[in-house]
């Protein structure tokens, strides 16, 4: 793979409500971030049923989200905030 940009979509709270994970690979090229953010919230919007005023988009790299942390989003600096580690069963 070539490129890994994963866009999330949240609420006006912070919560993550959609993780839209966009790769290419060699010879082809990613959508602008705006074009991979609409669809993102768009599909939030289905997903959801919930208007698309409610949600705003953040582009981050695949390589910045750990496995088994919780996130969400800090809405005024508009970063992931890891919150704690996920617990296995």
């Amino acid at each position: 793979m070539k490129n890994n940009t994963v866009v999330v979509v949240y609420d006006k709270e912070g919560r993550i409500v959609h993780v839209y994970d966009w790769s290419t690979f060699e010879g082809t090229k990613l959508p602008t971030e705006h074009q991979m953010q609409n669809e993102a919230i768009e599909i939030a919007v289905r997903a959801t049923g919930r208007p698309r005023s409610e949600f705003a988009a953040l582009h981050t790299q695949a390589e910045h989200l750990l496995k088994g942390v919780e996130y969400r989003v800090d809405v005024e600096k508009k970063v992931l905030v890891g919150e704690n580690r996920l617990r296995r069963p």
